[in-house]
């Protein structure tokens, strides 16, 4: 019933047509679940600095991607909120992925759209006094770097694509940042994060974990990302 709500999202009513129980005995049901499977991330997403080879120096992809909420007109209004790539309510996440393995290695948020990723990839703004020092940029070892878009150009451990770069580095670098799109596509290939989050925003995190164990399972059995 959980996978089943995850990759459908139907609405409780219909849902619990289909499964022959109560509305609130499968709204109770699928959201426990979900919860168990979310609790599985430290075991299938993990970043490990030393987990690389001493020589390999660009060590992960890292993005931004957005998804679609009911504007928080009880909790927290604003224009925060504003996701200027849908122009309406959304929340952000960051997630980093390992350049030569098919493993997210990180998930950060959620956070109000309108953060923008290398503030949230650097822990603040440069003008802040102080830093989260739980932040990527923290995590990523001196001399190894993580490849992004423009988006987080700037910022520390970073290398974006330049007009100055080899035809085989912006290839590279290309390929690197598809294999990003890869993998929000495959998140989204489960409609509960594809359509609008009409649930509290509490659970959103769950909901997105629980989607990524999933997907990372599917990486170690049937379909890893393409190589670079």
């Amino acid at each position: 019933m959980a996978v089943n709500e995850l990759k459908l999202y139907l609405t409780e009513h219909v849902q619990a047509g289909n499964w022959g129980i109560d509305e609130s005995t499968f709204r109770k049901r699928w959201k426990e679940v979900v919860k168990a499977i979310a609790a599985l991330k430290d075991s299938k997403i993990k970043f490990d600095p030393d987990d690389f080879p001493e020589d390999q120096i660009f060590i992960m992809s890292v993005d931004g991607v957005n998804f679609t909420i009911r504007e928080q007109r009880a909790k927290n209004p604003g224009s925060h909120w504003y996701d200027h790539k849908s122009h309406s309510a959304g929340v952000s996440y960051e997630v980093a992925v390992d350049i030569r393995r098919s493993r997210i290695l990180w998930i950060r948020g959620p956070r109000p759209a309108s953060v923008s990723e290398s503030v949230t990839f650097n822990g603040g703004k440069k003008s802040d006094k102080q830093k989260d020092l739980n932040c990527l940029a923290a995590k990523i070892p001196e001399g190894k770097r993580a490849i992004a878009d423009s988006g987080f150009r700037g910022s520390a451990n970073v290398s974006t694509t330049k007009p100055g770069h080899s035809k085989e580095a912006k290839q590279f670098m290309s390929r690197v940042r598809s294999r990003m799109e890869t993998l929000f596509k495959r998140f989204k290939d489960f409609a509960i994060l594809r359509h609008r989050f009409r649930h509290d925003l509490d659970l959103h995190q769950d909901i997105l974990y629980a989607v990524a164990v999933i997907v990372a399972y599917d990486f170690e059995n049937e379909h890893p990302l393409f190589g670079v």
